[in-house]
């Protein structure tokens, strides 16, 4: 063409197009790689191929997906495929923290022989194209501490406090738990452990990032003898705060309860001001049994002719009034009064204990005139 001085204007245009259809696969490109972030939407492709791994541009159809490990779908569609083009999507929701396998059925092989046909494997491989693939969902952001309480003596092992959040609802992966949940019960001298927990917006464990520190403050509201007034001073709200520190999103702290009453245990200033602390837990603590008899109520300054009640507490260890405790009690006076005077305590100085408690007159009285 050249020598003849004749120009050739001639363009070979081929057009190829795929063979029948073999299978249908994932296509997830580097998503099983690298971790993904709860609550954030993994978008999950599929392509249904030839035997040359081409995608099958006329070939429409449903495929079922297999999921395990905490994903759905969302929207809380059915896990199905539906294929046009040769090419289809799901969009699964990952809000826990953990493995996600997702998984093609028998349904997705369409031609069995092709399928296993001699190098069909490695051609799939080669274009990251897979049947079955594992999803790493990891936590990233704290957004909330989370708190629980549990016994540690053997009459409550494994016993855990519910826990709850004021003016809102306790997530922690368990659905909601409103602020009047049921306290731990434990009796005085118990050891409780605080298990203190940094979650995402899911409920997660969020183990990486900074250390996290927060205030954790004890409340005791000691019980409140109500029919005694002058019988020992009114007790008052004690708070003891400790400051923790969460490595790997967990902290825990053990406490020793000795105040019979109702304890309330709060979080407070966290070193990330942004997080939510309103959890909460409520503890009742009980008296052990009784272990002492006090006498209260007596005067430090008495005169003649006195009268005054006397007032008998049965105490554990720790000194809170046993009210299971029921017992008569006789009392003798062994002290030092004027010559010719006397105590007189009524009903022979036998006080009947009830709950717990018991009351006697007593009458400071002067020798007889002569």
């Amino acid at each position: 063409v050249g020598s003849s001085g004749f120009r050739s204007a001639g363009v070979l245009r081929a057009t190829f197009t795929h063979v029948d259809p073999v299978c249908a696969m994932l296509d997830l490109g580097d998503a099983p790689d690298k971790p993904h972030p709860t609550g954030a939407p993994l978008k999950v492709p599929i392509q249904v191929v030839d035997r040359y791994a081409n995608v099958c541009e006329s070939y429409n159809g449903e495929f079922g997906l297999e999921l395990s490990g905490g994903g759905r779908i969302a929207g809380g569609a059915p896990p199905r495929f539906e294929v046009i083009g040769g090419r289809g999507f799901l969009p699964v929701m990952c809000t826990q923290s953990g493995t996600i396998t997702l998984s093609l059925g028998s349904d997705s092989v369409l031609d069995n022989i092709a399928r296993h046909a001699k190098g069909f494997s490695t051609r799939l491989r080669e274009k990251g194209l897979l049947t079955t693939a594992n999803i790493h969902v990891r936590s990233m952001t704290v957004t909330k501490i989370h708190m629980s309480v549990t016994s540690q003596e053997p009459t409550n092992a494994g016993a855990d406090v519910e826990t709850g959040v004021a003016g809102s609802a306790d997530s922690a992966g368990n659905g909601s738990r409103p602020m009047t949940a049921r306290p731990l019960q434990l009796t005085a001298g118990d050891v409780a452990t605080v298990h203190i927990r940094a979650l995402d917006a899911f409920g997660n464990l969020v183990v990486h990032g900074e250390e996290i520190h927060v205030l954790l403050q004890a409340e005791a509201i000691p019980e409140l003898d109500e029919h005694l007034s002058t019988g020992g001073t009114v007790p008052s709200h004690n708070v003891t705060t400790y400051e923790l520190g969460l490595r790997k999103g967990e902290a825990t702290k053990t406490i020793l309860f000795e105040l019979a009453g109702e304890h309330s245990l709060r979080l407070t200033k966290p070193s990330n001001e942004h997080l939510d602390v309103t959890s909460m837990a409520r503890i009742k603590v009980i008296a052990r049994k009784a272990s002492k008899i006090d006498v209260c109520n007596i005067p430090e300054a008495g005169r003649a002719g006195l009268e005054f009640e006397l007032v008998v507490l049965a105490r554990d260890r720790y000194g809170n009034v046993d009210h299971t405790h029921e017992q008569d009690v006789s009392l003798n006076h062994d002290g030092h009064l004027p010559p010719g005077h006397t105590l007189d305590i009524d009903n022979g100085g036998i006080v009947k204990l009830r709950n717990g408690r018991g009351r006697v007159r007593a009458t400071h009285r002067l020798p007889p005139q002569t």
